[in-house]
């Protein structure tokens, strides 16, 4: 038993405002796709306060005994892992950027496709686009072009610049169940593991971590 300690306080940041817009839309958006559920953190950029946190299937907690999906208890913003996928380029360009290993307008020719480690990677639209730019890159969502960028950058530098965007491990956001994302396969040997990372497959991310970052 601990005794309870005068002054005590805890400060919310959320926004009632963005708090109910965003659930609002939120709930409308996964019935009008019929998603099985969906996630909305809403940051202060400045900072990394919370504005609005909202998931679905949420539940009432004035009526907690009501709910049928166990799942609706849990926090799909701070406890969900995913594979992050095409969004994930912005943060292997950026890492190319801070490493002075490629600008904007750096050139390589895309020929549609890389095989690497006896795998053979190609762009979601199966496409060559032959010479292309970093801007290229990101507006056409290139995978060719960020493993051109994670080659540059390496395979140490690369993992290191994912970890300072703190990717990898929980954000202290002191909100349970939280977890750490698995960015392991980096540390694995071959090139392949890098090269699916840098456009966002193999590693794992939870919203909050993606939003922050």
């Amino acid at each position: 038993m601990r005794d309870a300690v005068n002054g005590g306080d805890v400060v919310l940041t959320i926004d009632r405002t963005i708090q109910h817009e965003a659930c609002s839309k939120l709930q409308k958006a996964v019935a009008r796709h019929g998603a099985s559920g969906g996630s909305v953190v809403i940051l202060d950029p400045q900072t990394g306060a919370v504005f609005a946190m909202c998931s679905a299937p949420d539940f009432d907690p004035a009526n907690y005994g009501d709910t049928k999906n166990l799942n609706a208890f849990n926090n799909p913003a701070t406890f969900a892992q995913y594979e992050p996928g095409s969004v994930f380029k912005a943060f292997t360009m950026a890492v190319g950027l801070d490493e002075d290993k490629v600008t904007p307008k750096t050139t390589y020719v895309d020929t549609g496709v890389e095989e690497i480690d006896g795998f053979k990677i190609k762009n979601s639209d199966g496409k060559a686009h032959g010479e292309a730019t970093m801007i290229q890159v990101l507006d056409e969502s290139l995978n060719t072009g960020t493993i051109f960028v994670q080659r540059r950058v390496g395979q140490g530098a690369f993992r290191s610049g994912v970890e300072k965007f703190g990717f990898g491990k929980p954000a202290g956001i002191e909100l349970t169940p939280e977890a750490k994302g698995d960015i392991s396969s980096l540390s694995k040997k071959g090139n392949v593991f890098a090269a699916t990372a840098s456009f966002g497959q193999g590693i794992s991310v939870t919203p909050l971590q993606l939003a922050a970052a």
